[in-house]
Formats: C-alpha cells, structure tokens, sequence
C-alpha cells in the first residue's frame, strides 16, 4: 500500500505537491466523466433504434472532449480542490488507507458538486446523462479515478521545490491554461446580428402584466391575455387593461419554473364564446401539459372541462410545449414539449412528451388521426420527434400548418408540420447539450421531416403568425416569428420550400417577444414576456408611442 512521505514541507513544496496533484486529478475525471456522457448519450440513441458504427463513436468522443471536458474540468476542479485535501486529512491518521480514501473522496466531491449545481439548473440541463440516479452515480464515480490520480501523485512528486516538483507544476498550471482557452472558445454569440429597418414602429397597448404569455381577440374587439403567473386577463375593445382578473380557471393549475397559464384560443362563433386554454398542471414533482375548455360569461369562465391531460406526469417544470391553433374542418391542434428529462421519449407513440397532437373541440379523437386504429398508439397524437414547440399556425392560403421549436443550445426549427410526421428529436439535431456535448452526431435521418429553417445560435423562438391582411399589404403571406433570446421579430418571407428572405425587427426595444397574434382587424400584435410585460402593436412611423386600443 502506498504511504505518504510527511517530511516536513514549507509553503512552496506544499504548493508543489497539491496543485498538480489536483489538477491531474481533475484532467483524469473529466476525460472518463466526458467519455462516460458521450457514450451514454450513444446508448440512449441506440435505444431508439440508430444505428452507430465505430466511427460514430469515435466523432462523438473526439467532439466532446473538444466541447463538453473543459465545461465539466471547471466544475471538477472546484469539486476535487474541496474534497482531495480532505482526504489528503483523513488518511494521515492511517496512510494505508490513502487510496480507497482518495478515491470515496472524489466520488463525493462530484456528488456534491452535482446537488449545488441542480440548485442552480437542473443537471439535465448541464449534463444529459444524470438523468436517473444510476447514471448519476456512475457518472460521479470517475471522481475515483480523480482520486487514485491525486494518491499517486503525492507520492510520486519530488518533494519541495524542486527542479521536478516546478516542473509538474507548469505542466499543472499549462493545462488549466489550455483547458480555459478551449472553455472560452465553445461559447457561441446568443445575439441576432440586427438588420436595419425603417418605417416601422412599436406602439404599447397596455402595460403591467406578469409575464404574458397568450393572446386572442374575441368577436367584439375585446382580447383575452394569459400571464404565465396563473391569471387570465381581459383588454376591453378601447385598448384598457382591466383591473379584475377573469375568475374561474383550473384548481390544478401549476405556477413554476416555465409553467403556468400559457396559450389561449377563443371560439368566437359559439355564445357564450368557447375559451380554451393551456397550462401547466398538477404538483411540482408530478405535472404535465393541460387543455382545458370553459364557457366564458361575463368575467367568469363557467363549466371548465379538462380536454386533455399529457402523460405521464413529470418531476421537471419545463418545456411544456403549449400553443393552441383551429384548422379548417373546426379541430384544433395542440404542442406538449418534452419536459426536458425525457427527451427519448418524444419519439414514443404512447407518451404525450415531444407531440402534436389533434382533437375535437369536445376533446374526443379525429377518426383520421394518423395513428387512429393502430393498436399500442394514442390516438390522438399528429406528429411525434418535438423538442419543446411553442409556435403554431395554420396559413389559409397555402393550406400548410407551420411551426416551430426550441432546439437545446442551438439548432431551434422553423417547420412544416405533416401528419404522423417524424421531426427527428433526439435522434438528429443541429443543437447541442448546453454544455456543448453532442445530443446526436446526426443533424438528419432518413425518414425524418427536415427543417424549413434552422437558427444556430438559438434565437429562442416563441409565437408565430403569418400575415394576410390590408395594414401591411408588403408583408403579404410572411411568417412572423417571436425571439426571447435575440429580444426581436423575425419577419420571414416564404416561397415554396424556401426562405428567400429574413429581416430582424424590434430588436432594439430590448424585449423578449413571447407571443405573435394578427387581429381580426389585420393588426400585428406581439407580448413582450417581462415582469412587467406589455401587449404591443406594430405601427408605421419611425416612433414608439403609445396606441390606442385595439
């Protein structure tokens, strides 16, 4: 067994000693904990039935030691300088314990580096494959091998400062060096790059609201907006917010995270109007994605029925999904993200997680749904493979359905959505996981529905419209896409497949643009999602002001 030389040391031979100790350490643990990510996310791949060669796996690997270790080395060493020289404390009362002391260090430094983080954003966001508490556990146990590295190398190190220990500590200090520069170099710019425009204006309508989240007109000018805070507000027709919320929603009705009360869709020719309404439900370690139906009279939703409840339930309290849009025939269609820790799942036609799916306005089931009379299907689902999309919209005059979605870091989409259409997440993306580690080494499968567009860096796409309409006759037939990272409005202009042009507007109003609705009176709406958050109008002229009602 390996015993520690306790010769009294100064200041510069201790130093010496534990800081290329540490850093060793924290190298090893982040190589094996980056090849343990790539090849579990790999397995996960694999599960849905891609196929993977041996190249694949070593594009994977070779990537993410380029994206995802300098990501993970930071966080290791801060790990490994807490808990190493604690063990460095404990062994000296019994050295022929130094190892498996070394090494349960490391594996608790991680672990403990792995709670702190989730406080700040939960591990699936940082990394993918902390998902269960296995892999959880065999991702912190290469803290061991940090662990084995840091014994090692206090035995092995000249001791004080000499011509080897100054050595091993500029190799030490040139690693955390080039370890940083690659860290700093993986970041991709989140901004638009603006696009100047004239003629155009923002007019606010009213103001105040706790983040806004979905708007819709009702037949005699009034609008409906939906705070994600968990209250439905009403605009009368002279543009006034009104002081009293609308009563009546859901008792199960979920404020948290990204949840909350999200869309908003009014069936105008029924009387009293028919209000339908999205929104996050249940408890926090047990919720979902819900449609609910009520009748509206006066300010009070009466006979509230729930729709549609996805399943299963959830422990997370984001990617709801959530936008609501009517197709011709009177049925409507609906998002549900796929709440981020179960992203395999959107692939699977017996969950609601990463779907679209179609019902009637009384919540039964299309009999021509794409998966209707397929046994081991739901029925109710109208295309599978979404990530988290929270614009939709039916275009008249090209009888297409669009919409888009939240890629990770990266890769969101602008699509045409198809029945029983495949739209390939996870199994092909051109996103990656935050930390910069490959989600798939594909960006298309065979089979799969490709993109219209791709945003990379992410724009954080939310709401959507297209645009026929006397106001602005020169935006005839344009998708207008709401941006929360890039605080903008994209106007796109579309010809059969293809993009022919994209201008950014708004951007300098430093507003993240939640929402996008045309009035029946052809105005441009949009919600800007702050605390307090506003109901905006496009307008001609070159001057923010203030509108008038709608």
């Amino acid at each position: 067994m390996l015993r520690y030389d306790s010769r009294s040391e100064g200041w510069a031979g201790r130093l010496l000693r534990y800081f290329p100790a540490i850093i060793f350490a924290t190298l090893a643990t982040s190589f094996f904990a980056t090849i343990f990510q790539a090849e579990n996310n790999l397995w996960r791949l694999s599960q849905l039935s891609v196929e993977l060669d041996f190249a694949t796996h070593v594009r994977t690997i070779a990537h993410d030691l380029r994206n995802f270790f300098p990501f993970f080395f930071l966080i290791a060493s801060v790990a490994m300088a807490c808990s190493l020289p604690v063990a460095r404390l404990l062994w000296a009362f019994d050295p022929y314990w130094q190892l498996p002391i070394a090494m349960a260090a490391g594996t608790t430094g991680l672990l403990v580096a792995f709670a702190v983080a989730d406080i700040a954003s939960p591990l699936p966001t940082l990394f993918a494959a902390t998902r269960e508490i296995p892999a959880r556990a065999s991702m912190a146990a290469t803290g061991a091998v940090g662990g084995l590295i840091f014994a090692l190398t206090l035995r092995l190190a000249p001791v004080g400062a000499t011509t080897g220990g100054k050595r091993m500590a500029a190799a030490a200090g040139l690693s955390v060096v080039i370890v940083v520069a690659l860290f700093l170099t993986t970041t991709p710019p989140a901004r638009l790059q603006t696009t100047r425009h004239t003629g155009y204006s923002a007019e606010v309508v009213a103001d105040g609201l706790a983040h806004p989240w979905g708007l819709a007109f009702l037949s005699d000018g009034r609008a409906l907006v939906t705070e994600r805070a968990g209250r439905l507000r009403m605009l009368s027709a002279s543009g006034n917010l009104l002081p009293e919320a609308i009563s009546g929603l859901p008792e199960n009705l979920l404020v948290g995270g990204q949840g909350g009360l999200m869309d908003v869709a009014v069936r105008a020719e029924t009387t009293p109007p028919q209000i339908f309404l999205t929104y996050a439900c249940g408890t926090q370690l047990r919720n979902n994605t819900c449609l609910g139906r009520a009748l509206l009279k006066a300010m009070r939703l009466e006979d509230f029925k729930v729709l549609l409840s996805a399943s299963p339930k959830q422990e997370a309290d984001s990617q709801y999904g959530s936008r609501i849009v009517f197709l011709p025939d009177g049925s409507l269609l609906m998002t549900i993200g796929d709440g981020m820790d179960f992203r395999e799942s959107a692939q699977s036609l017996t969950s609601h997680y990463g779907k679209i799916v179609r019902l009637w306005p009384n919540g039964h089931i299309p009999d021509d749904n794409p998966f209707h009379d397929q046994p081991g299907k739901l029925a109710e689902i109208y295309s599978f493979g979404h990530r988290n999309p929270q614009g939709l919209v039916y275009d008249p005059k090209r009888d297409r359905v669009f919409s888009h979605e939240h890629g990770p870091k990266g890769g969101d989409e602008l699509n045409e959505i198809v029945p029983g259409g495949d739209y390939a997440w996870p199994t092909a993306t051109h996103g990656v996981n935050y930390p910069g580690d490959y989600v798939s080494p594909f960006e298309y499968r065979q089979g799969t529905v490709a993109p219209l567009r791709v945003w990379t860096p992410s724009i954080a796409p939310s709401g959507l419209a297209v645009y026929y309409g006397d106001k602005f006759p020169e935006w005839e037939g344009n998708l207008l896409v709401g941006s929360l990272a890039g605080e903008a409005m994209l106007r796109l202009a579309l010809e059969g497949d293809e993009i022919v042009r994209e201008e950014v507007m708004f951007q300098d109003l430093g507003k993240r643009i939640r929402s996008i609705v045309v009035s029946p009176t052809d105005d441009i709406y949009f919600l800007t999602d702050h605390h307090p958050g506003q109901v905006m109008r496009v307008a001609r002229g070159s001057r923010d002001r203030r509108a008038p009602g709608p």
